[in-house]
Formats: C-alpha cells, structure tokens, sequence
C-alpha cells in the first residue's frame, strides 16, 4: 500500500508509474451501466469491445501479465475465458482509486467539466435501476405490510383502553361485561349514551344474553351524565376504532394471499403473520433462507439473547416464533424442543420457497407439519403416542390344534466319547452356609474385644503406665 501510495503521489510520478494503452469511451449510458453490473448475473456474458481490447494489448502481446481490478466477478468471467491472471485484492483497489484520480491528465480529449457531469449522470442512473429492483421485489411488499400491521394494533389498542375510559363515565359497567374492543365501539357507537342501550337493537352484531345482561346493567347503572357535545366526540372515536378494525382485517386478508403466493411452503408451517415477521426481520426471503435454522429460532429475542450471554444465564429458546400456533398450544416443558423442530422444518421450507420459485404448490410445507405434528405427539405421550393400541384384546373361542412332528431317526448324531468323564461329588451347600457364617461372627467379636482393650489402654494417664512397665521389669528381675 505504501508502495502505491509513493508511486501517485504526484502527477508526474503517476505519469512515470503509468503508461496508456488505449481507451474507449462508451457509446452511451446504458452501457456503460451494463458494464459496472458485469458478473451479477449468472448468464452475463463479456461486451465485445471489452473482448476485442483484451486480445489485441494481453493475450497477444502480453500474456503473462497481471490484470488488476475493482470486480472480482469480472476477473472470474475474464480468468475463465482468456486464462489471464486477475487480482482484485485491496492493491488493486488503490491502483484503481489512483487512475481514475489522475484520469483526466492521462487524457486530453476529456475535460474535468465533461468527467464530473458523465459521473453524475451514470450515478443517477444506477440509483434509480437499484429502486425499480427494489420496488419489484415481492418480499418488500410483504414487509411493509407486517410493520402497518404491527402499528395498526398498537393504535387499536391504545384507542379502544382511550374509548373505554372516556365512555367509563357514563356508562362504567360496560368495560367489565364486554371484553372485545370491537364489540365495545360498535355499542357505543349505535347506543351513543347510557340510556340508549335500553332502546336501541343490537341483535346485528351481538348474542342475546350479552344483548340482555348489557340493558339490565344499563338500568341500574351508577355513572353520571355527559354533555352532548363530550358524547358526540366520544362517538366519532367509537366510529374511528371501527373503521381501524375493519382497515386491519383487510390489511389481514391481503397479507395472507401474498405469503400464499410468495412462501406457501412457509406459510403452511409457521402461519402468514409469523412468516412475514421472520421475512421481515430478516430483508428478505433470500437472506432467511441463508440463515441457519438456530439462528431462525431465536430472530426476535436478540435483546434477551444478550442480556443472557452477559449475565452468563440461560439463553432463549424461540422468538417471533413463538406465536406459531404448534409451538404456543404445546406444553410449557416442551415448548423449547417443539420450537427447535419447527424452526428446522421452516428453515427447509424457506429454502424452497426462495430458491424453486416456479413451484407455487405448500405440499412439501404440509408435510413438513405433520411431521412436527407427530413430534409433539411424541413428546407428550411417549414413543407410542402416535400408534396406541387397546391393551384388553378379545381371545378367540375355537381351540387351535397344532398337529406334532414325527420322530426321524436318520436325523440323530452319534457322538464317540474319547475321554473319560470325571465323577465329581456335589455336596450340599445349604448345610455348609451357616458354618461360614458363624466362624466369620467369631472373627469378628474377637477383633472388637482387642480394640476394647486398646481403647481402654490409651485412655490410661501416662503416669499409670510408667509405674506398670516398671513393676514388669521388677519382676524380671527378680
């Protein structure tokens, strides 16, 4: 890098360092475009004004020479068809940094106002081809659809608990009878007050013994009157919310029909709102195909995965995919092992969503659910969940008569003994047993009397015996 960076230090050593073959401008912005994307593309194929310049100045003249280039993909393509040398490592790069820096002196025909303006020009055009990409990208739509969605139902929520307070004043006994939001706006919104629950029909979007219980509590309701100006704007948020509502089902049935399209493998699995979340989470369907099926599991709860990795603690076990219906019905202390499974079967789905997109058909995906299906099962209720069978089985009346073999004599085998057997005597070991056992009891009693008297030895003062080993040698003595 430092020798580069000696050789373009100036115009004159860039001049020195460098030596212009030819050069050749491109006809028009398109190709020029075409060419900066050489190699994306699996069935890209060298321009033939590339071919030509490449043939007449390397293979010819120069074969062992090195190619340095800012496209790898572009050195591929070139190695494969004229087995020339390429290198596109960070030297080539500054190579190619200092070229085009010290371009317009290498050339006279091109000037600094022509150079910036043909940049600009191909720079525009390159970023609006890489926006249509992405605007025809299936996976964008399905991303964008999710994220409504996700906020759809945090605006529903905090306008349905914002409707119930302001309602709670007039009529408190509502909130605790009606749990749905929806069927909470949609009364509100037809009765308007307290009173007019009494009077008003509601048999169109409610039970009769909620309709009932809803008017009997309407009756001996302890809440308070409300201005009619309060209740008309209590009113237009009751119709706000149910317009949101049926905006967000719609939004629902949209999302459904396009992940059934686009990932139908997937959505047979894991569910669309699922789908979509790890579609999202990840970019796109290509890159959650990538992902390993670990690394699938656990998309959502990377914050806790942290969290865990520095308190040193145990990990999580699913993330977004826990909302999975397979995966919330199981039982909580196999939860983690059914996540594990269905983040496998996923991950495979994916990969032929992304990767076989002519096929548009979720057999495989259904497959693949039975299959987690029957490893619940499984771990529920043990090896044979799946294929019980009744332990009190019915005995037939009727005897069966098995008919015996004759006796064939040509079958025998006569064995000639060559040695003598030997007789050996077995004796009764019953009556020898006992006899082991009481002498292995003698052994053992006198072992203890021997540490009683040891015992009883060292607890003597030292004194005491001092005196008794002189008596002893007394006696020898005398």
């Amino acid at each position: 890098m430092k020798k580069v960076e000696n050789l373009f230090k100036d115009t004159e050593k860039a001049k020195k360092a460098l030596n212009l073959c030819q050069f050749k401008p491109f006809s028009s912005l398109e190709d020029a475009h075409n060419a900066s994307l050489l190699g994306e593309k699996p069935d890209d194929k060298l321009p033939k004004s590339l071919k030509s310049l490449l043939k007449t100045y390397i293979v010819k003249k120069e074969p062992k020479s090195i190619l340095y280039l800012e496209n790898p993909k572009l050195g591929t393509m070139i190695n494969k068809k004229f087995k020339i040398k390429c290198k596109a490592n960070t030297v080539a790069l500054e190579v190619v940094r200092n070229i085009r820096q010290y371009l317009v002196e290498f050339l006279d025909e091109l000037d600094g106002k022509e150079r910036t303006i043909m940049k600009r020009g191909l720079a525009h055009h390159f970023s609006r081809y890489k926006l249509q990409f992405s605007a025809e990208k299936e996976d964008y739509m399905i991303i964008q659809a999710v994220k409504l969605l996700e906020d759809l139902d945090k605006w529903l929520n905090q306008l349905s608990m914002r409707l119930r307070e302001w309602f709670g004043t007039n009529f408190p006994e509502l909130q605790k009878i009606v749990n749905d939001n929806l069927l909470f706006a949609q009364i509100v919104y037809k009765a308007k007050t307290r009173v007019g629950c009494l009077t008003t029909d509601m048999s169109g979007f409610l039970e009769e013994a909620l309709e009932k219980e809803v008017k009997d509590a309407a009756k001996y309701s302890m809440g308070t009157k409300i201005a009619e100006d309060d209740l008309q704007r209590v009113n237009n948020l009751a119709k706000f919310v149910i317009d949101y509502s049926e905006d967000r089902n719609r939004l629902v049935m949209y999302l459904k029909s396009r992940m059934e399209t686009i990932a139908p493998n997937l959505t047979a699995v894991v569910g669309e709102k699922v789908g979509a979340k790890l579609i999202a989470h990840a970019g796109s369907l290509q890159s959650l195909a990538k992902c390993p099926a670990s690394t699938l599991q656990i998309m959502g709860a990377e914050k806790a995965l942290f969290r865990a990795m520095k308190a040193r603690s145990s990990t999580p076990k699913y993330g977004h995919i826990y909302h999975a219906s397979l995966v919330g019905s199981s039982n909580s202390k196999i939860r983690g092992k059914v996540a594990r499974t269905l983040a496998c079967k996923a991950s495979l789905a994916t990969r032929v969503d992304a990767f076989d997109t002519k096929n548009s058909d979720p057999e495989l995906g259904m497959k693949l659910k039975r299959s987690v299906e029957r490893r619940i099962e499984i771990l529920t209720h043990g090896k044979s969940g799946h294929y019980k069978k009744p332990l009190i089985q019915e005995v037939s009346s009727t005897p069966t008569i098995t008919k015996t073999k004759q006796f064939q004599e040509k079958s025998d085998v006569v064995v000639a003994d060559t040695k003598k057997r030997k007789i050996v005597k077995v004796e009764n070991t019953e009556s020898a047993e006992p006899a082991k056992k009481a002498k292995k009891e003698k052994k053992k009693k006198k072992k203890r009397k021997i540490a009683e008297v040891e015992k009883v030895e060292s607890s003597e003062p030292k004194k005491a015996k001092k005196e008794k080993k002189k008596k002893k040698k007394k006696k020898t003595k005398a």
